[in-house]
Formats: C-alpha cells, structure tokens, sequence
C-alpha cells in the first residue's frame, strides 16, 4: 500500500481478483499507504482507508470484484455488521457513526464516555448483529446494543 496499490487475492488460487490504485493526491505524503480493510460478511463489498493528512482518513468502499467505486465515507476503522447491511465506522474523538452499506448513508452514530482523540481502533460486531464492541486506544472496551 505504501505506492496508493492495494490488491485482494484469493489464497487457495493465489491469484489476484481486484487490484485498486489510489490517486498519489488523494493519499497522504504523511502516512501513506492503507489501514484496516473491512471486507463485507456476504464479500461483495470492501472498504479501503487511506490517509489525507495526517488528520483525516478517507474510506472508500469498492464492489468485488469488478473493483467500482460505490461510495466513500470518513473513518479510521470499520467493521461491517454480520448481514453485511451496515458499516460502523470510527471517525476519531470517540465518534462511531453507522452507515447503510449499500448507498454509503449515515443512519445513526454514538459517542463514547472517555476522552480519546484517535477514537476507536477495533470495532467487531457480535456474532447476532445486536451489540458493537469498541476497543479505544486508551485501553477502554465499549459495547453499545444495536435497535
């Protein structure tokens, strides 16, 4: 990633089924390269998160395989909800905004209780899809139920 070139294999194949390039003006000269990747439960969608600056993140979630833009969203770290219909997303100072993962809108977002300016770094969904559980940088776990 450190060249804006993020492919996906398929292991058992060892071949490539999507090679995406970022626009070097689009990802940072600051930190580039990518972060987590989140890969829709359903794998039809995955989110890639570059680096703007150094504080900003963009992600931007592609179809697999054919490798089309479908929409981007600002974040840190995502996870995908077990049935793939939802993105949650830390946007930084304890901030986890939700998005429908088909059109990329925002249905909702929570704050945490503890100050953290780099937010949450690990986001996992439950099993079921009713809690989130966040673990910040600061050491502090969250779990916050999902109506």
């Amino acid at each position: 990633g450190l060249e804006g070139v993020a492919s996906l294999w398929e292991i058992q194949a060892q071949k490539s089924v999507m090679t995406i390039k970022i626009p070097a003006s689009e990802y940072s000269q600051y930190k580039p390269g990518f972060f987590p990747v989140a890969i829709s439960p359903d794998n039809s969608k995955i989110l890639f998160t570059y680096s703007l600056n150094p504080d900003a993140r963009i992600a931007t979630a592609y179809s697999i395989p054919d490798g089309k833009e479908l929409y981007r969203i600002s974040e840190y770290y995502a996870a995908f909800s077990p049935d793939s219909s939802m993105i949650a997303a830390s946007v930084g100072d304890n901030v986890i905004r939700f998005y429908d993962s088909e059109m990329g809108e925002q249905i909702g977002e929570v704050n945490g209780k503890y100050p953290n300016k780099n937010g949450f770094q690990l986001l996992y969904f439950s099993e079921d899809g009713k809690s989130l559980i966040a673990v910040s940088t600061n050491g502090t776990i969250s779990v916050w139920g999902i109506p």
